[in-house]
Parts: structure tokens; C-alpha cells; sequence
């Protein structure tokens, strides 16, 4: 996440509902086999207090959801587009909040 991004997302994550909302978004793809990661920071982000109840969270600098189909026989088949059209719908909430309460970026490229 660009700088304005990562401020935007703590401040959700920090906030009471969209931070419950995105914990339990991610503990919902989590069991339905998602891969939950991305670069987070050693220790607790600035401006924040070691018992926070989402410091996991708060400690993401960028957050990614993968799910890893190995071989399955529909892969080349055309339930390929079923399953992965699936995946997609199961990111959906995720997406949803992302946009809400993260945004683009409103930074300059390099």
C-alpha cells in the first residue's frame, strides 16, 4: 500500500466496526482455505499500544489472499471457470472492504 493507503487502513483497522468487520473477513477465508499474508512489520506500528485487539492487523503493510489449487482434474476442463469464478466471488467482501475503507492512492507513481 502507498503511504496514504497504509494510513487509511490502520485507521479502519484501528476503528471498532470496520476493524471487526475486516478481522472477520479474514478469519472467513481463512477457513474456507485462503492464504492470508503479506509484508508486515516486526513489531507494533507507531502510534499504537501492544494490547490492541487487532495488532496483527494493524501491523500489515500490505495484505494478500491467495488460494493454491495444487493439480486438480478440472483444470483444464471447462469447471475451471466455475471454481475459479468461486475463488472470486469468495474475495469479494475483502475487495468490497478494501475499497471502502482503503481507496486508491492518492500519491504520485514512480
Amino acid at each position: 500500500m502507498a503511504k496514504d493507503q497504509l494510513a487509511r487502513y490502520r485507521r479502519a483497522v484501528d476503528e471498532d466496526l470496520p476493524g471487526e468487520q475486516l478481522d472477520g473477513i479474514l478469519d472467513r477465508l481463512d477457513e474456507a482455505g485462503y492464504d492470508i499474508g503479506g509484508d508486515q512489520l516486526a513489531t507494533k506500528p507507531r502510534g499504537f499500544t501492544t494490547d490492541h485487539p487487532r495488532l496483527d492487523l494493524l501491523r500489515h503493510k500490505a495484505i494478500h489472499v491467495r488460494r493454491d489449487f495444487g493439480d486438480p482434474d478440472w483444470l483444464a476442463t471447462p469447471a475451471a471457470l466455475d471454481e475459479v469464478r468461486e475463488c472470486w466471488e469468495g474475495l469479494r467482501p475483502l475487495a468490497q472492504w478494501l475499497a471502502q475503507h482503503v481507496g486508491q492512492t492518492d500519491e504520485e507513481r514512480r
